[in-house]
C-alpha cells in the first residue's frame, strides 16, 4: 500500500461561476491599455513562470462585510470582495493561481474566472476557457462569511503554478515597506475608506482609529502633571521608599558571589544585562551584598542602596536574578547613578508567561532569544512554545526526521512528499533565501534555549499540539511511511502511520482542514506520542533542564473519526465508550494520564479539558482558559479552579497579541475575539477579579454586556497566573511579532507581578454591566496615574532599552484636532515626542498648539525620544477657514 496524498486541486469538486466584470481603473496605465488582439493562453507560453509572475498585476477590495441581499446559499448576512486580475501576452500551459484565505470563501462569481477553495486556507484561480485577453483586467466577486475588516487578512504572495508543476510568487501580490510605515504591507489591497468597508457587521459599535478619535481617547486617560517623579521600573515594586537622593557609580559596580548551586550561564545573563544597559561592572565599584533569606516568598527580594553598598536578601536564585535585574532598570546611564532608597519585592503570581506560535509561521533562533532577555528583565517566567500545528512541525525528532525534513517547509509540491503545501501566504520555495514561514529548530538549537532560559528563570513550555491541529505530523508520516514503503519496510513503514487509510469521515476543522486530526483509536497514534516525548524529555535532559511541564493541545475536531474502522472496532470493546463523541475526551484523558506517568505536569487548552472527566485526569495539571470575558469566562474558570486545576489566563479579549492594537484596517492583526486591545487596556486588567470587567469594556462589537459572579471560588483557591499569546496565522516575520508583542507585552510584566491597590477586589454574587459603577471614579483616577507613571518609564527607559536591544516596538500614532483653527496632539503615553510637517517643510517637534501655517494637509507621528524609530505617519486635513 502506498499513501496516496492526492494533489489539493483534485480534492473539492469546482463550482460553476458566473459573471464577468472588467475594471480598469484599479491598474496602472499599462493595464489601461488593452490590446485585444493577444490572448493571454498557452497559445504563447513563456519559458519562465516566473517572468510571468512580475507580469500579472492582482487587486483586491473589499466592497460590503454586512450585505444582506445576495449572499450565496441563502446566508442572512455575509461579505462580499472583489478581486481583480489582468495577465500578460505570455502565460505557461494549463496556468493556476493558488492564494490563501483566511476563511474559505463560499462562493463566487466570473465568467473567465474558476475560484476554488481546496483545503485549509488555499484556493485556486484557474481560467474557464482559452479566451482570456492580456493586459484586460478581469473581475471576480467572491463571498464568505469572516468579515474582511484588515489588510492582514487579505494574504499576499499568490502563487502562479504551471502544468508541470513549475511555480512562482506574483510579484504585484507581495509586501512592501515604504516610508511613513512601520511594517510592509500588501501591495494588491484597496484601501478601506466607506463604513462598509471598515466595519464587521451593521452593528459594529467599536470607533474606527483616526486622528480625532485617538486624540479623544488618549485624552480620556489622565493629566501629566500627576506623575510622581520617584523612582519606577517596570513591574513595579511593590513597596519602595526612597531618599531622594542617588548615588554617583563612576567606577560602577561590583558583582557579589552567585548563589550556591546556579549554572555558570546565571552570572553571564547578569553581566550581558548590565553591559546592555551601560552598567560598569568593576572590581573596584560599588559592592553589592547578598544573603539568602530562608522562609521567604518564592521569588522575593530586598533591596537595600546606601552610599556604601547595595544589600540583597532573596528568597531563591530567581529572587537573587531579579534583584539584579531592578537594579539594571533603576539605573540611571545618563548620569550614572542608582537612587537612594529600600525596595521590597514579590510576585503576585507564579506563573508570568508568553506563548509564541513558531508554527504557522517560524521565529527565528534568535528572535527567541531575545524574546527571552527581554521577559527575564521584566520577570516573566515562562515561555509556552508553541512547535507543531498543521501548517508546520518546528522541532527534530531524530528517529523522526520527516517531521522537520517535510513537515518544516512550505513549498509548492502537492504530493507533499518534499515539504508541505504554501499555507497561509507562504509563497514557494524550499530553499528560497528569505523563507520566514519555514524552518525548525535543531535539537543543538532547541537545547540552546532550554538553556539560555534557564540562566534567566524562565521554563520553557513546549506544546506539539494534538489530537487537532496534527496537519504537518500527518502528512510527514505519510511521507515516511512511503519512503519505507519503497524501501520494503512495510513493518517499519506502520509504526509510526497517523492516517487510516479505509477511514471515510468527512470534517473540516477550526481552520477548514479535511485531514489535520489524530485518530485515537490508532496505535500507532501513541506510539508516535510515546516517541516524541521521549525525545523531548532526552533534549531537556542534555540541556541538564528537566521537563517539568508538556501543552498537549487537547483541540478538538468535530465530525472526525465518525466513518473509522478502528474507532468502531475501540467503541465496541470499551465499555466506558458508546459514542465517537466521546473519543476526543479519551484521548485527552489518555495523553494526560501518559504524561503524567513520566514526571511531566500536562497542560491543555480549556475547551479540551472540558470535555474530560475530571476523575480520570491526573491529579496535577494545568488549564490554558481562552473563554472570552463577554461570553462568561469568569464562571468557567471557576470551575476550572474548583476542580483543581492550575489555571492560567489566556484571555483573548486582552491577552491575544495577534489581535490588532487599533480598530485600524492598516493595523495587523485578527480580530475574532477583540477588535483592538492596546496597552492601557492590558494594564486596566483585574485578572483576580474577572466579571468586573464589563464595567469597563464591552464585547468585541463594541456592545456592553453583564455577567454575574455565580459561581464562587472555592476555600480561597486562585488562578496560576496569566500568559499573553502571540498566534502566528498573521504575522508573517520576525518585525511584526516584535511590533505584536512589545510595548504590550511590558503591560502583562506589570499585571502578572504587581497587583495595585486600585483593583476591584473579587466579590462573590456581584453582578457587573456598563451602570454598575462598583469600579468608581477614585479607583478609575488612581489607575490612570499609575498608568502615566508606567508610561513614563516606557517611553523614557524601557522602548528606548528595546531599540537598543535590537528590538523595534510599534510606535503609537498620536491623536490630533484641529480646533478654533489650532492643531492639538495627544500621545498615547506620557513623554512621546510628538511631531508634524505641513508641506513642504521639515518635520518639526510639536510642544504646544499652534496655528497650521497652511491650508494643505499636515503629516503627523510620533517617535520614542533619542532614537530614529517613528510611528506610522497619518494625514490630518486641514479645512480651509
Amino acid at each position: 500500500m502506498t499513501i496516496n496524498t492526492m494533489p489539493m486541486t483534485s480534492k473539492l469538486k469546482r463550482r460553476s461561476l458566473a459573471s464577468l466584470t472588467i475594471v480598469a481603473t484599479l491598474f496602472m496605465a499599462g493595464c489601461e491599455q488593452a490590446d485585444e488582439t493577444q490572448i493571454a493562453t498557452a497559445a504563447n507560453p513563456l519559458s519562465s513562470v516566473s517572468q510571468a509572475a512580475e507580469q500579472i498585476q492582482v487587486k483586491l477590495r473589499v466592497d460590503n462585510n454586512y450585505l444582506t441581499e445576495g449572499c450565496p446559499n441563502n446566508v442572512k448576512s455575509c461579505y462580499q470582495a472583489t478581486m481583480t486580475i489582468a495577465l500578460p501576452e505570455h502565460m505557461p500551459n494549463a496556468w493556476r493561481i493558488m492564494f490563501s484565505s483566511l476563511t474559505p470563501i463560499i462562493a463566487s462569481t466570473s465568467n473567465a474566472l474558476n475560484l476554488v477553495h481546496v483545503n485549509g486556507d488555499m484556493h485556486e484561480i484557474t481560467p474557464k476557457n482559452a479566451d482570456i485577453k492580456a493586459n484586460t483586467p478581469y473581475e471576480i466577486q467572491f463571498y464568505g462569511n469572516s468579515p474582511l475588516a484588515s489588510e492582514s487578512v487579505l494574504f499576499p504572495n499568490y502563487i502562479l503554478v504551471a502544468d508541470n508543476g513549475e511555480a512562482s510568487v506574483i510579484t504585484s501580490t507581495t509586501e512592501k515597506l515604504t516610508a511613513g510605515y512601520q511594517l510592509a504591507r500588501p501591495q494588491h489591497v484597496v484601501p478601506f475608506t466607506r463604513p462598509e468597508q471598515l466595519l464587521r457587521t451593521a452593528d459594529d459599535k467599536v470607533a474606527i482609529a483616526d486622528a480625532q478619535e485617538r486624540f479623544a481617547r488618549f485624552s480620556s486617560h489622565g493629566v501629566e502633571d500627576r506623575v510622581s517623579n520617584e523612582p519606577r521600573i517596570i513591574p513595579k515594586l511593590n513597596t519602595a521608599s526612597w531618599s531622594g537622593k542617588t548615588i554617583e557609580l563612576s567606577a560602577g559596580i561590583k558583582l557579589p558571589d552567585m548563589p550556591k548551586n546556579v549554572k555558570p550561564n546565571f552570572a553571564t545573563a547578569i553581566t550581558q544585562r548590565f553591559n546592555s544597559n551601560a552598567l560598569q561592572i568593576n572590581a573596584q565599584g560599588l559592592p553589592i551584598k547578598t544573603k539568602l533569606q530562608t522562609n521567604a516568598i518564592p521569588e522575593s527580594y530586598t533591596l537595600l542602596v546606601t552610599a556604601d553598598d547595595i544589600q540583597i536578601s532573596y528568597a531563591d536564585s530567581a529572587g537573587f536574578y531579579y534583584a539584579m535585574m531592578s537594579i539594571a532598570q533603576l539605573y540611571d546611564a545618563k548620569n550614572k547613578s542608582l537612587p537612594l532608597g529600600l525596595a521590597e519585592d514579590q510576585p503576585d503570581m507564579t506563573y508570568r508567561g508568553l506563548h509564541i506560535d513558531v508554527s504557522r509561521n517560524f521565529r527565528s533562533k534568535d528572535f527567541i532569544l531575545k524574546a527571552l532577555d527581554q521577559m527575564s528583565y521584566y520577570k516573566l517566567n515562562k515561555l509556552h512554545l508553541h512547535l507543531a500545528d498543521d501548517e508546520g512541525w518546528r522541532l527534530q525528532i531524530d528517529s523522526l526526521p520527516e517531521l522537520t525534513d517535510v513537515g518544516a517547509f512550505r513549498c509548492f509540491d502537492e504530493s507533499e512528499q518534499s515539504c508541505l503545501m504554501p499555507q497561509l501566504a507562504s509563497g514557494n520555495g524550499k530553499l528560497a533565501a528569505t523563507r520566514q514561514n519555514s524552518g525548525f529548530y535543531s535539537i543543538e538549537d532547541y537545547i540552546e534555549i532550554l538553556q539560555y532560559a534557564d540562566a534567566r528563570q524562565i521554563e520553557v513550555l513546549p506544546s506539539l499540539d494534538m489530537p487537532g491541529h496534527s496537519r504537518a505530523a500527518i502528512v510527514s508520516m505519510n511521507a515516511r511511511y512511503n519512503r519505507l514503503i519503497k524501501e520494503e519496510k512495510p513493518d517499519e513503514a506502520a509504526q509510526y502511520l497517523l492516517s487510516e487509510p479505509d477511514d471515510k469521515s468527512q470534517y473540516r476543522s477550526i481552520q477548514h482542514y479535511n485531514d489535520n486530526t489524530l485518530n485515537p483509536c490508532l496505535p500507532a497514534t501513541y506510539t508516535f506520542i510515546g516517541e516524541v516525548l521521549e525525545q523531548l524529555i532526552d533534549m531537556h535532559k542534555m540541556a541538564n533542564v528537566p521537563l517539568k511541564r508538556y501543552h498537549i493541545g487537547a483541540d478538538e475536531t468535530a465530525g472526525a473519526w465518525t466513518e473509522s474502522p478502528a474507532c468502531a472496532a475501540l467503541i465496541a470493546k470499551n465499555d466506558s465508550l458508546t459514542d465517537v463523541k466521546q473519543l476526543g475526551a479519551y484521548f485527552v484523558e489518555k495523553v494526560a494520564t501518559n504524561v503524567s506517568e513520566l514526571g511531566v505536569i500536562p497542560a491543555a487548552w480549556s475547551d479540551g479539558l472540558s470535555h474530560a472527566n475530571p476523575d480520570n485526569l491526573p491529579k496535577k495539571i494545568q488549564s490554558h482558559a481562552w473563554e472570552a470575558l463577554y461570553q462568561g469566562a469568569n464562571n468557567k474558570v471557576h470551575k476550572m479552579i474548583n476542580n483543581g486545576w492550575d489555571v492560567v489566563l489566556s484571555t483573548p479579549d486582552v491577552l491575544y497579541f495577534d489581535f490588532p492594537y487599533e480598530a485600524d484596517p492598516i493595523e495587523p492583526g485578527y480580530y475574532w475575539g477583540s477588535r483592538f486591545t492596546d496597552s492601557y487596556q492590558v494594564f486596566q486588567f483585574m485578572p483576580h477579579n474577572l466579571p468586573v470587567h464589563a464595567e469597563i469594556w464591552t464585547d468585541k462589537l463594541g456592545h456592553n454586556y453583564a455577567t454575574t459572579a455565580s459561581v464562587d471560588i472555592q476555600d480561597n483557591r486562585k488562578i496560576l497566573g496569566i500568559q499573553a499569546q502571540i498566534w502566528g496565522e498573521t504575522v508573517r516575520s520576525d518585525a511584526q511579532a516584535n511590533y505584536m508583542l512589545f510595548p504590550r507585552l511590558l503591560a502583562v510584566a506589570e499585571r502578572a507581578w504587581h497587583k495595585p491597590e486600585w483593583a476591584e477586589k473579587y466579590q462573590a454574587g456581584v453582578s457587573y454591566s456598563a451602570q454598575t459603577g462598583h469600579f468608581d471614579s477614585t479607583q478609575k483616577s488612581a489607575m490612570d496615574a499609575d498608568w502615566l507613571g508606567f508610561t513614563r518609564v516606557l517611553v523614557h527607559k524601557a522602548m528606548p532599552q528595546l531599540v537598543k536591544d535590537g528590538i523595534q516596538p510599534r510606535v503609537p500614532l498620536p491623536g490630533a484636532i484641529i480646533k478654533d483653527r489650532m492643531l492639538f496632539m495627544q500621545s498615547a503615553f506620557n513623554g512621546l515626542q510628538l511631531e508634524y510637517q505641513m508641506s513642504g517643510q521639515n518635520w518639526q517637534v510639536f510642544e504646544n498648539p499652534l496655528k497650521p501655517q497652511t491650508q494643505g494637509d499636515i503629516r503627523i507621528r510620533a517617535k520614542i525620544p533619542n532614537t530614529q524609530v517613528t510611528s506610522r505617519e497619518q494625514t490630518l486635513s486641514v479645512e480651509k477657514q
